[in-house]
């Protein structure tokens, strides 16, 4: 059985606080680039806060890679994102 992670979404179009269950990576990444898009942030600059490459964080936000957790938690730290993991 595979974990349903909840992420905390803070954007506008999306109450802050409300919680969007990820059952993918795709899905995640898509997060994580919405996300990043409204703080204004480029690949780029998020990628070296990281310490990713533009390319892996690319990766990431088309869910095309199997990311290490603790990568997806650092991209989600940096972008103001809670992620959590719960038992359905």
């Amino acid at each position: 059985m595979r974990p349903i992670y909840v992420v905390k979404y803070m954007e506008a179009r999306v109450k802050s606080g409300d919680d969007l269950e990820v059952r993918d990576g795709r899905a995640l990444g898509g997060i994580i680039r919405e996300r990043r898009r409204s703080l204004g942030i480029t690949q780029e600059y998020l990628a070296m806060t990281v310490g990713l490459t533009q390319r892996s964080l690319s990766l990431i936000e088309r869910g095309e890679t199997g990311a290490r957790f603790d990568n997806l938690l650092d991209l989600c730290l940096a972008l103001g994102l809670d992620l959590s993991v719960r038992v359905r």
